[in-house]
């Protein structure tokens, strides 16, 4: 079972080791491929007109009146009422806080390329989240070291793989292992019949936090409103939902201080927790969001039990 934090989100400090600690440098990654906004880059003393959009350091701003001369940053106090957030550009959206927004291809029939920069610093898990595509490639100095299809095959019985009761899903989060490597790396992500997209982009070092026992608890969390008036009719509007999930590990005691400083420096962080490592495993023991609450039972000197409930991110 592994915790990965991640390297290109601005929000986190600095990463942990299991073993220790160090420094790093944040990686960076951006999207080639992907749609243009209608949107001007921003200069200064630029004229605006009202519903005008202007793209500035990877965010979407529209105008709610004419400016007709723009000398103060689009994301300055000065500018509040009168150029209003429209969240990361489509180039940057695989990179900001939201998962259920996604990076665009320009076109259904190209591919979508994260070009990842880590400098010198070694991770070993990429996990693609809310992804649309055929396949995905990674490819370093131009080698590909990975490769992964992202269409299944599914069937209600065993039967049905012999029968033509079989249909075809694609997988919506993929965790990737990978061997060490650093600095430069493609993600190429092929399109399929509805084109090729990415909701988010999680890399890092997985650190081993222990051995998923079983019987884990997965349930789900749901933010609809429900109304019931005086004569007990019910109305819903439909909200969205989180997925929580509760595990139970091994640890081995020697280890017991090292994991608990681990997951406490990764509270009030967006990590992504992988308690099943196979690669048919159980997708939903893969979850990115963040530690509700752990804790650790010393049982003997040679292992000792951790109790982590995760809620993922909507």
């Amino acid at each position: 079972m592994k915790l990965i934090r991640n390297l290109i989100n601005p929000t986190i400090k600095p990463f942990a080791k299991i073993f220790g600690k160090y420094q790093i440098n944040y990686a960076t990654a951006f999207a080639r491929g992907a749609d243009a906004d209608n949107a001007t880059p921003y200069s200064s003393g630029m004229q605006v007109r009202k519903d005008d959009r202007i793209v500035y350091k990877g965010r979407l701003y529209q105008a709610t009146r004419d400016i007709s001369s723009l000398t103060t940053e689009p994301n300055s106090e000065a500018n509040a009422t009168a150029l209003i957030d429209m969240g990361a550009s489509n180039a940057n959206k695989f990179q900001d806080e939201l998962i259920n927004s996604q990076t665009i291809s320009s076109k259904s029939t190209n591919a979508l390329i994260i070009d990842v920069d880590t400098d010198k610093n070694f991770i070993d898990r990429v996990n693609l989240l809310n992804i649309i595509g055929e396949s995905v490639s990674i490819f370093q100095n131009e080698i590909k070291i990975k490769e992964i299809p992202l269409r299944a095959r599914r069937a209600k019985s065993w039967l049905d793989f012999f029968t033509i009761n079989t249909f075809l899903s694609y997988k919506k989060d993929i965790s990737i292992s990978l061997p060490p490597i650093k600095g430069r790396f493609l993600i190429s992500i092929y399109p399929n019949s509805n084109g090729a997209a990415l909701g988010h982009l999680s890399i890092g070092k997985g650190i081993d936090i222990g051995h998923c026992l079983y019987e884990p608890r997965i349930s789900v969390l749901d933010y609809s409103r429900k109304k019931k008036d005086d004569w007990g009719n019910i109305t819903l509007a439909k909200g969205k939902t989180a997925t929580l999930l509760d595990i139970k590990a091994v640890v081995y005691t020697e280890l017991v201080d090292e994991v608990k400083e681990t997951l406490r420096d990764a509270c009030g962080e967006l990590v992504t927790l992988v308690a099943d490592e196979r690669d048919e495993g159980i997708k939903s023991l893969s979850l990115h969001g963040f530690i509700k609450e752990f804790n650790i039972t010393v049982s003997n000197s040679q292992t000792s039990e951790l109790n982590l409930s995760f809620e993922g991110v909507i």
